[in-house]
């Protein structure tokens, strides 16, 4: 049975937890579907603006030591109110790696010295965290998880040995 809303065609998903299919397109109220996660947005220009401190006040050899950390803890704010899986992770780091690369772009275009930006090693080393630390986070966080849950399906490692005296 499809609801009346749903015409072929339209941007369709699939809901794994209900088994349904929903449009994203809302006809009567004209929305198209698009929604923005501002609080994925806020964390992404987060870790851009902290970045760019981060890198005007601490000298060259400790941005490799804090920049880390303050990533690593914007990740672990950011996971606060979250669900903490894998896969919530590398959505999370792609988006961020996407917008701290369009606000990086917009900056190069408007101060038009991408020479610098490039051969600057502390730009690389930003992306490269960004995209690791909240997929390791995720990881270890579902791993932790998934051990203190009621029903573990973990299987153990070798047979069970008793033994009795």
């Amino acid at each position: 049975m499809r609801p009346e809303w749903f015409k072929p065609g339209l941007f369709v998903t699939f809901n794994m937890k209900t088994r349904k299919i929903y449009s994203n397109i809302k006809l009567n109220k004209k929305s198209f579907g698009f929604a923005i996660n501002w609080r994925a947005t806020w964390y992404s220009v987060t870790v851009w603006m902290l970045a760019i401190i981060v890198s005007g006040f601490v000298i060259l050899p400790w941005y490799y030591l804090v920049l880390p950390f303050v990533v690593f803890w914007t990740t672990v704010v950011y996971f606060r109110n979250g669900e903490k899986t894998f896969q919530r992770g590398i959505w999370i780091a792609l988006f961020w790696f996407f917008v701290v690369g369009l606000l990086d772009f917009l900056e190069i275009v408007g101060s038009q010295n991408a020479f610098l930006y490039v051969s600057d090693s502390r730009n690389w080393l930003k992306y490269i965290l960004i995209l690791l630390i909240p997929v390791i986070y995720g990881l270890v966080q579902e791993n932790r998880y998934g051990l203190r849950g009621k029903k573990s399906t973990r299987k153990p490692l070798g047979p069970r040995i008793s033994v009795s005296s």
